[in-house]
């Protein structure tokens, strides 16, 4: 058994013959040479070292087997990893039980008290070695119980065993030679020359490449420079004739806009609109979800109309058949106990729309299985839901809340319509008006009676959007006759809130702790919003 050669050995063996030829070592050149004649393996023989060990045993030559066991412990053993050491001890005092099996079967008892008294000062301290100090003076120890193993001959053929396999180990995690690694070396540093040449090349290569690149930039802004230097020579040669077709020109360019505003008016008329019937009131909410899929419509009819907007025809393509068939794409309605004042879809996702209405309650909606989730009933001195809005992560909304006279939402669309003009913002009704309504203001884009007393008549709230679970109050501090919260909206990412009210405050809050703001406590807007 043996471990392949290097493509280097044949350049070594040929630079050791010129050495030893060279300081004159006739006879160790001869003896390499004849050596080398018979070696047909190159690299390490494992069995040639194997029998050379097994062959000073059965000898009996001590000293060379202890100076060929050196120079393998020195050679090859010094840098082995426990495992592999604790082996090689073991395997060395298997051998050196061996040579003494073998001095007592040749009748050498001589040798063996030679060999204990030799290592007496490491043997001394190893309890093992301990009964081997008895051999020379046990009569038959074959039949010993303690040495007979030893004289068998299975444990001799394990012992050979041991000794190839650690062979085989050790030779293969050796590193090569210096000779040989001194070559390689060398064949590598070559080998990085030719490469360092090779970029040196390629650098001078693209260096050339970058003049050239620079030359023809240099020239095409030449050339640019001279062309600017044409174009403003011509502009100032043709001023003076311009200047004479102005008024032609301007008088046909008006032409063309006409045309143009006129083939633009006739593309418009083209286009049609359509109306969604279902409402028998006014219409105070129309809201798409986020996905557009889906249309949200709220009246003060006490219901909501959810709408399929996904295959709406538009523009040129709607017509008479479509409108007749608009009832495909009306998708649920929600009727509520009374008028709805506000709705808001999650922005996460197109399947739950809040619902608020004027008799303190919130309800939240799921369009896909066209059931109310949860409900949230209000205070009923706070009976108007103002405005709901989900947070930007859906995970909590907010919700307004105002007071409101106990009237039917009926009666008061009578009231307003009799006691002020929207357009005219005059008395249109009857002077005679019932002593408990206060004149009417704007709030939240709609018309409503002020609050008789002065308790506090509005409230910011926040609840959880899965549960309806109320969290917690903002502190708004409402108490202005007639102020209400109007409106309601989140920053990007839900920390802030931002309300305004009838008062013409806008307030900013923190989310994370439910508290205002202190560097924006307020901002007031004046009367004629200027």
């Amino acid at each position: 058994m043996s471990l392949p050669g290097t493509p280097a050995t044949a350049h070594v063996d040929q630079v050791l013959r010129e050495y030893l030829l060279f300081r004159g070592f006739v006879r160790t050149l001869q003896s390499f040479d004849l050596e080398q004649q018979n070696d047909k393996l190159i690299a390490y023989d494992i069995d040639k070292v194997k029998d050379r060990i097994f062959e000073l045993i059965d000898k009996l030559e001590l000293a060379g087997f202890l100076t060929l066991w050196k120079l393998l412990a020195d050679r090859f053993f010094v840098n082995l990893d426990d495992q592999t050491s604790e082996a090689v001890a073991n395997i060395e005092k298997s051998l050196q039980r061996l040579f003494l099996v073998k001095c007592v079967r040749s009748r050498k008892l001589d040798k063996v008290s030679e060999f204990l008294r030799r290592n007496s000062e490491v043997f001394g301290t190893d309890a093992s070695w301990q009964r081997w100090y008895q051999l020379p003076f046990v009569n038959n120890p074959e039949a010993n119980d303690y040495f007979r193993p030893y004289f068998a001959q299975r444990w001799e053929e394990s012992v050979r065993t041991s000794v190839t396999n650690l062979l085989s180990t050790v030779f293969l995690s050796t590193p090569l030679p210096r000779l040989l690694r001194i070559n390689e070396e060398r064949l590598e540093r070559h080998s990085l020359v030719c490469e360092v040449e090779s970029m040196r090349a390629e650098i001078a290569t693209l260096q050339e490449e970058l003049r050239r690149a620079k030359e023809e930039a240099s020239a095409l802004r030449s050339e640019v420079q001279s062309l600017k230097v044409e174009s403003s020579d011509r502009r100032s040669g043709v001023v003076a004739s311009s200047s004479s077709d102005y008024e032609s020109n301007a008088v046909e360019r008006n032409a063309k806009e006409l045309e143009k505003q006129g083939s633009m008016q006739l593309a418009m008329e083209e286009w049609k609109s359509f109306a969604l019937a279902g409402h028998t009131d006014l219409v105070r909410v129309a809201l798409f979800a986020p996905s557009g899929d889906y249309l949200a419509t709220a009246s003060r009819d006490k219901s909501v109309r959810v709408w399929r907007t996904h295959g709406w025809a538009t523009g040129k393509d709607w017509d008479d058949e479509t409108e007749r068939s608009m009832f495909r794409h009306h998708h649920s309605t929600i009727y509520c106990s009374a008028g709805v004042t506000s709705c808001d879809w999650d922005p996460r996702m197109d399947n739950f729309l809040l619902i608020g209405t004027s008799d303190h309650c919130i309800r939240l909606y799921d369009t896909s299985t066209k059931r109310v989730g949860f409900e949230v009933i209000g205070e009923d001195s706070l009976p108007i839901v103002d405005v709901v809005r989900f947070a930007p992560r859906g995970e909590t909304f907010s919700a307004a809340f105002s007071q409101f006279h106990a009237r039917s939402d009926q009666n008061l669309s009578e009231d307003m319509s009799s006691l002020y003009n929207l357009r005219l913002g005059a008395l249109s009704g009857p002077a005679q008006r019932s002593s408990m309504i206060e004149p009417l203001r704007v709030a939240s884009g709609r018309w409503r009676p002020l609050p008789i007393d002065g308790a506090k008549h509005s409230k910011l709230a926040v609840f959880n959007s899965r549960t309806g679970k109320h969290l917690k109050n903002f502190d708004i501090d409402c108490t202005q006759e007639g102020s209400v919260i109007s409106c309601i909206c989140y920053n990007h990412n839900g920390t802030l809130l931002a309300a305004g009210s009838s008062d013409g405050m806008l307030r900013v809050f923190d989310t994370t702790r439910y508290v205002s703001v202190p560097f924006c406590a307020c901002l007031r807007l004046t009367p004629s919003s200027k």
